[in-house]
């Protein structure tokens, strides 16, 4: 248990509160909440606030990542990207506090069938977008190439909101460059197998080529609204 409770109250800052409504989604390391905000003149929203689990070996680095990913996400400021506001500390543990987006994870609309083709060229038309933006994006104060990579790119990061916007999700496994950055994570494999290409399961240094691939291995699921499947390996070739 996170020791974090529905309908339950934290205070931080300056007479700010966060109330918890619900879980979202948990996994081995934290768990994500729908929550409201109050800050200072009666203003409040919604937001999604995910909180790290106390304890575990990896948790120091898991922590770090999760610093450098808000980090990231605030210097990339893009409509189509999962917006990040603060970190804070709740009931103890590491958090950050997201924006909260009203929708569907593209890999539950895949389960339910093909997309049609009209709506799947403007899904990947989006998609694409966000990914370019995202990959020659520039530091907002130096101006120094960030050199995003995502990394992991598949259906269950990419959200479709109730208005029928896109929102790209998790850079939690992130390469990139800023000189506020506490993990290190190059050298690791980081991500999902079944949208790894040839070359980064061959011992390849990831490029940006490894995002298009995972795009493309994503709306060839949303087209024929089944998984891809896990590669075969075989020596000296990949099928």
């Amino acid at each position: 248990m996170l020791g974090v409770m529905a309908k339950e109250c934290y205070s931080f800052g300056y007479m700010r509160t966060l109330t918890f409504n619900r879980l979202i989604g948990a996994g081995n390391m934290g768990a994500v909440y729908h929550a409201e905000l109050r800050v200072p003149g009666g203003f409040r929203r919604p937001c999604a606030v995910k909180v790290i689990l106390d304890g575990g070996p990896d948790r120091d680095h898991f922590v770090a990542r999760m610093r450098d990913e808000a980090r990231l996400l605030g210097m990339l400021q893009d409509e189509q990207i999962l917006g990040v506001s603060e970190l804070v500390m709740v009931a103890g543990r590491d958090a950050v506090i997201m924006e909260y987006v009203d929708g569907v994870d593209l890999s539950d609309i895949v389960s339910k069938g093909p997309i049609p083709p009209r709506a799947l060229a403007e899904l990947g038309a989006e998609m694409a977008g966000s990914l370019y933006r995202a990959h020659s994006a520039k530091h907002p104060t130096t101006q120094e190439p960030l050199n995003v990579i995502h990394r992991d790119i598949k259906p269950a990061n990419v959200m479709v909101t109730t208005r029928g916007s896109v929102r790209l999700l998790d850079f939690g496994v992130a390469r990139a460059a800023f000189a506020s950055r506490e993990s290190e994570t190059q050298g690791l494999v980081l991500g999902t197998l079944n949208y790894f290409p040839p070359e980064i399961l061959a011992g390849g240094e990831p490029s940006t080529s490894v995002d298009i691939y995972g795009l493309g291995i994503s709306l060839w699921e949303c087209a024929m609204g089944e998984n891809w499947g896990s590669p075969r390996v075989k020596q000296n070739r990949f099928e």
